[in-house]
């Protein structure tokens, strides 16, 4: 952690003993000893090489140097404060929107039933779908989630598998009966097949 940041973590400290008009009363209301309000202040003057406050017996006063700091962070403690609810918001109930993005055949089969279900589970999530059999750069579309199928790449990206996929080759009865029924997978190339084929990929053998 850097001087800087070190001095920011200390001035709603500050602030507070200055709202509180005492080391004592700050601590009540931080819930901490008045001896670690005290030292956290003497290293807050530590990092900047001069003293923040004037102390007597009777009252705490602004140093020069303590007035600037206290005018310069005037919202910092509201601001941290909204910060920390806004993480525990997060971290409690997930929110935002979600892009994901899969193969068509895939997406309408598996994904669209289920997305009732996320739905009421996460109420307050809105949910992209992207359906696309071709290749898809997920941060320039800046995609979340995506179903692919086979290996993946050297990449930075997390993957886990979800399940298992198999291909076959089907006939009709009638076709068979016209062109006959290979008996090894050598044959097909003689045979009329309908070929699954994308722009990043052809499956042809």
């Amino acid at each position: 952690m850097s001087i800087n940041q070190r001095i920011l973590s200390l001035l709603p400290l500050l602030h507070q003993v200055i709202e509180q008009g005492s080391f004592q009363q700050a601590a009540k209301q931080l819930h901490l000893p008045r001896s670690s309000v005290s030292k956290k202040i003497m290293q807050l003057e530590e990092l900047l090489g001069q003293p923040v406050l004037h102390r007597t017996t009777r009252q705490l006063r602004l140093t020069d140097l303590g007035e600037e700091l206290l005018s310069l962070s005037h919202g910092l403690p509201t601001l941290l404060t909204e910060i920390d609810s806004l993480l525990d918001s997060a971290q409690t109930t997930p929110s935002g929107t979600v892009r994901i993005s899969s193969a068509t055949l895939f997406g309408q089969q598996a994904l669209i039933p289920e997305i009732k279900a996320l739905r009421a589970l996460y109420p307050n999530i809105t949910i992209q779908l992207s359906f696309d059999d071709s290749f898809t750069d997920l941060i320039a579309q800046n995609i979340d989630i995506a179903i692919r199928v086979g290996h993946l790449p050297d990449s930075q990206q997390v993957a886990k598998i979800i399940g298992h996929k198999q291909r076959c080759f089907a006939a009709s009865p009638h076709y068979l009966s016209l062109w006959g029924r290979p008996t090894h997978p050598k044959q097909l190339a003689q045979h009329q097949c309908i070929i699954f084929k994308t722009p990043s990929s052809t499956h042809n053998h």
